[in-house]
């Protein structure tokens, strides 16, 4: 009896784990994926743009706000910097160890 109550526990901590295991899969590709896209906004605000040479904006300061606009952009399309951040800010604190003295 015992050791099929041990057996149920292990393979409902196993199915567990490996339910955890597939969300972590699935954040860690969505936020690949909104890397990706903030990448190609950067790489496309390093480009010329379709007005150069428009405004006061020298042309460093127009990539930034060209680039700065792309983030903004992609990250808005993902869901905002609140909800791809509330899932990495969720983990529990680092465990210490504790060490006796000298």
């Amino acid at each position: 009896m015992f050791c099929k109550r041990v057996a149920a526990i292990t393979k409902k901590a196993k199915d567990e784990l490996e339910h955890q295991r597939e969300q972590q899969r699935a954040d860690s590709e969505r936020l690949i994926g909104v890397l990706g896209d903030v990448l190609a906004g950067v790489r496309e605000a390093l480009g010329p743009s379709e007005e150069e040479g428009g405004g006061n904006l020298d042309p460093i300061r127009r990539v930034h706000e060209r680039a700065g606009q792309a983030v903004l952009y992609a990250l808005a399309a993902a869901g905002g910097v609140d909800r791809l951040s509330a899932r990495t800010t969720k983990r529990s604190p680092p465990t210490t160890a504790t060490t006796m003295p000298p």
